[in-house]
């Protein structure tokens, strides 16, 4: 994983955390797996003995908050909105996470997540966005 501090991150390309998945092969354009710190130095080692570049693929995590699991019981019918706290947990990582979200393949991965519930429920509400609040009667039928 990419070390906090490091030159990596102060690069700006990648962040603390991101994983190296794969390497470029010691020859060619092919990607090789690779799980492990030595597998991966060793990938290095031995294009930059044959070639001038490497490539890397690199995996980006993020955890979600409980407003994810919501938003799949509300795909699934097991729920009709997000719960005050899902609501909150939501704005608090939106606001956090606007730069990471700039990333096509971030902001695509959220929406993987959120199109199923947003499809179930429906979209409504002053701004266009999905009606993703629970009425007051079925908040008490819950509790």
């Amino acid at each position: 994983a990419v070390e906090a501090g490091g030159s990596a991150e102060a690069s700006g390309l990648v962040c603390s955390g991101d994983s190296v998945v794969a390497t470029s092969a010691s020859v060619g354009d092919a990607m090789w797996p690779h799980r492990t710190l030595e597998g991966v130095s060793s990938a290095i080692s031995t294009r930059l003995f044959t070639s001038p570049s490497v490539t890397l693929r690199l995996v980006r995590t993020m955890r979600l908050g409980p407003w994810a699991a919501e938003l799949v019981d509300v795909a699934h019918g097991k729920r009709r909105g997000l719960s005050p706290e899902g609501r909150a947990s939501y704005r608090l990582q939106r606001r956090g996470a606007r730069e990471w979200l700039e990333d096509r393949r971030a902001a695509e991965a959220v929406r993987e997540v959120c199109a199923p519930a947003i499809a179930k429920f429906g979209r409504r509400g002053r701004r266009g966005g999905a009606a993703l609040d629970v009425p007051p009667a079925d908040r008490a039928d819950r509790a």
